[in-house]
């Protein structure tokens, strides 16, 4: 596989390797020049300074002493060591590479060049185009022996691929595979740190001449990324096993490395050393993580809890202990990128976050995770970049760290639900907590409250909190919080304490992965020996129109674990089972009515009307009174609308200065069916009224 600088920043194909015809050729041997780091990088010192580890090699101080006096003798670099001592590598924008051929290139060496492009174009989202006017781009020339490449990733400005004279190899694909390799962003693959596992390098079989040992550097384990890839023995980016042997040598005399982890190897098929043909299978996975390619995913809900660091590296010396935070970066298929950043954890080496990253339900390849100490200038990386390859299931407690050592390390779990998930209704009863830590010790008791977020499969959360509970360690709140209904997947709570502009925090931040049905006194820790208690209810919404419940010809529409039936003009009711239609009474006369008032006048008698319908309700409409008469004449029509009328309550009354006296007593009238009535009678004791219905 290919090895990358970190923070450049996929499912391959099956095969091991990609064909393209080309006959295998041991690349390194054909275009090795000893006078170039690692036979075929004419980059600047400094780049090498920056990333590599002297102290694994036998005189690897003074190697590195050396180099740095080089590197401030060459005033041709000082410009460059400038700028590269605060940069990355860099990836080419939007994966197009701009390059031109020079005009005395070889016909045989430019149609291959054009073979090597295609290889990378063809298994990977790399597009190479002529220049036309682009600033950065790669030129391949012959003007220098040998075969080499000036950068490792995008340049500034103008980059060479030398493929020269008298090394006739360095015109085969796969020699040109390999230069293209270094200009995209890769480096050797036997430079990873942890080569050491998987090959035994022979220092006394290297020639010590052109500083046989500086060859066999490794990188720094914080600058690296492995991409999620095992080391790869079949890389077009391996060295020979013969790489830089001494020239008298002879048989096993002339082995530099061997292979030492053969489990993997033979599960790679048992390749020769440097002697690739094509890119292999994790030289293409490589590529496309490294520049977030469209690649196949796997569905699911993705969640990162980043929890906590140990013995972080202290990059600010004898100034304080390093501001660490986590940064991650999460890719989708379609090579989108979704980032996120850890508040930074002031002063420690041992930091502690307990932070929940809910990323949303999408189609994942891959996340990245590194640790950084936050500085006034640049902020310093503590840990290797890492990219894991996502899975389905719980993965608790995974190690972040550069190597087996462990030299500071991150503590995270990550969860990936492919389970679909239904459209539920979420509600959740805040019941209460005991035992809260005093935030406020000074002033008064703490004003604790609930801080609720529920989570979809989209990334933003839906933050709802409880009520605030005033000046109080033991809050009691029995509140309940409706979500309705959507797509949840998990819901955190967080106890928290109301104090003006911010609020300070009483618990960490709980997250529960949904399930249905109903859960009762769920406790969660708070700070110190206290803790909270409350439920939560996740109801499937189902299909409730499915049979449809709407009778009489009505609609149903589906809702939040329910339904809604649109009826018929002429029904009502949750099934559109109650028959409904206009009501309209007409008061129209009386006759004989009692006299209330006795000695000091006739009554002013008027009826009352009390319209109920099927669900209880009450509509009230009297008609106009009529002042001393007993033979009222109203002719009056009372209109009660639309409604699922049950009956009609009616009385007479003689309106008075105090309260109205009853002329009669209560009568009620069923409306059970459409209906056109007239002249019903009214028993007003000695007498009677008139009135007339119209139900329809």
């Amino acid at each position: 596989m290919f090895l990358f600088i970190s923070h450049l920043l996929a499912v391959a194909p099956d095969q091991n390797t990609i064909s393209n015809g080309t006959a295998a050729v041991d690349i390194n041997l054909t275009m090795w020049n000893e006078d170039m780091f690692e036979g075929d990088l004419k980059i600047p010192e400094k780049l090498i300074m920056d990333y590599y580890n002297f102290k694994d090699i036998p005189g690897g101080d003074e190697i590195l002493l050396n180099i740095s006096n080089n590197a401030r003798s060459k005033r041709s670099n000082e410009r460059f060591n400038k700028r590269a001592a605060g940069s990355k590598i860099r990836l080419w924008e939007n994966a197009i590479v701009p390059y031109k051929i020079s005009r005395n290139m070889p016909a045989e060496a430019a149609m291959n060049i054009s073979t090597a492009m295609k290889v990378f174009e063809t298994n990977t989202c790399l597009r190479f185009r002529t220049v036309n006017g682009a600033r950065n781009y790669v030129k391949f020339t012959k003007k220098d022996k040998g075969c080499y490449s000036t950068f490792i990733g995008r340049r500034n400005g103008r980059q060479i691929i030398n493929l020269g004279s008298p090394s006739p190899g360095c015109y085969t694909v796969p020699v040109i595979l390999h230069e293209i390799a270094h200009a995209i962003g890769f480096w050797h693959e036997q430079s990873r740190p942890d080569r050491d596992s998987y090959v035994t390098v022979h220092w006394n079989n290297i020639e010590r001449k052109s500083s046989g040992f500086y060859q066999f550097l490794k990188r720094k384990d914080y600058s690296i990324d492995y991409q999620g890839s095992e080391y790869d023995y079949s890389s077009i980016m391996h060295y020979p096993e013969q790489a830089f042997s001494k020239s008298n040598c002879r048989g096993k005399g002339c082995i530099t490395m061997s292979v030492r982890n053969p489990t993997v190897y033979v599960s790679q098929g048992s390749p020769i050393l440097g002697k690739a043909s094509t890119l292999s299978r994790e030289d293409i996975v490589q590529t496309n993580r490294l520049y977030s390619c469209p690649q196949p995913g796997i569905r699911g809900l993705l969640i990162i809890v980043i929890r906590y660091g140990i013995s972080m590296r202290d990059t600010d010396g004898w100034l304080n202990n390093p501001d660490p935070y986590v940064s991650l970066k999460a890719i989708d298929s379609q090579g989108s990128s979704y980032p996120f950043k850890t508040p930074v954890a002031g002063g420690t080496r041992n930091p502690v976050w307990n932070e929940v990253v809910v990323l949303g339900e999408r189609n994942w390849q891959f996340f990245r995770i590194s640790s950084w100490d936050e500085d006034w200038g640049k902020d310093d990386q503590l840990t290797m970049s890492e990219t894991i390859q996502v899975s389905p299931g719980n993965h608790r407690s995974v190690k972040h760290c550069e190597n087996q050592a462990c030299a500071g390390y991150i503590i995270f779990d990550y969860y990936l639900y492919t389970n679909t998930r239904e459209i539920a209704r979420l509600t959740v009863n805040i019941r209460f907590a005991r035992h809260l830590r005093d935030t406020d010790p000074i002033w008064n008791k703490p004003d604790p409250y609930v801080q609720v977020e529920g989570y979809n499969v989209v990334t933003e959360p839906d933050r709802r909190r409880s009520n605030i509970v005033s000046g109080t360690t033991h809050p009691t709140w029995n509140e309940i919080i409706d979500y309705g209904c959507n797509r949840w997947s998990l819901m955190t709570l967080q106890v928290k304490d109301n104090d003006g502009r911010s609020s300070d925090l009483m618990s960490d931040k709980h997250w529960i992965q949904l399930n249905t049905g109903y859960y009762y006194y769920h406790r969660r820790e708070a700070y110190d020996r206290g803790y909270f208690v409350f439920d939560y209810a996740l109801k499937i919404d189902r299909d409730d129109c499915s049979p449809n419940p709407c009778r009489s010809g009505g609609s149903c529409v589906d809702k939040c674990t329910g339904y809604l039936c649109k009826c018929r003009r002429g029904f009502l009711g949750t099934t559109c089972q109650h028959l409904a239609g206009n009501l309209r009474l007409t008061a129209r006369y009386g006759r004989n009515l009692p006299d209330s008032d006795g000695l000091w006048n006739d009554s002013d008698p008027y009826m009352e009307f009390v319209a109920v319908d099927v669900f209880g309700k009450t509509k009230r409409k009297n008609s106009r009174s009529v002042g001393g008469n007993h033979n009222p004449e109203w002719n009056q029509v009372l209109d009660f609308g639309y409604g699922a009328w049950k009956s009609i309550k009616i009385r007479v009354y003689d309106s008075d200065w105090g309260s109205d006296d009853a002329l009669s007593a209560e009568q009620t009238v069923k409306v059970t069916k459409y209906r056109h009535s007239t002249n019903l009678r009214h028993q007003c004791y000695s007498g009677y009224t008139i009135f007339d219905l119209n139900f329809h």
